[in-house]
């Protein structure tokens, strides 16, 4: 009799254990899975921006060497007027 109440027992025990692995379940399949999804979308728009700041820093970097070449040459000019004018 003591051997059946404790396998009784332990069948409750395996019972309870596998109904919190189900709970568990269910909650990583429906609030688990819509954080990642979450998180996926928002990795998304991250790469966006950052791919869009990426093109336009190229864009300045590249407004900026044609305005140093302006002023470079710009300088130039001013050097020779200016010996012309001496």
């Amino acid at each position: 009799e003591g051997e059946q109440e404790g396998k009784a027992a332990l069948q409750r025990q395996l019972s309870k254990a596998n109904a919190e692995v189900q709970l568990w379940r269910s909650k990583y399949d429906s609030e688990g899975l819509a954080r990642l999804e979450e998180l996926e979308e928002s990795k998304r728009k991250l790469d966006a921006n950052l791919q869009e700041a990426m093109e336009t820093i190229d864009h300045l970097n590249a407004r900026c060497s044609g305005l140093e070449k302006t002023k470079s040459r710009l300088l130039g000019e001013l050097e020779d007027m200016t010996s012309l004018v001496n």
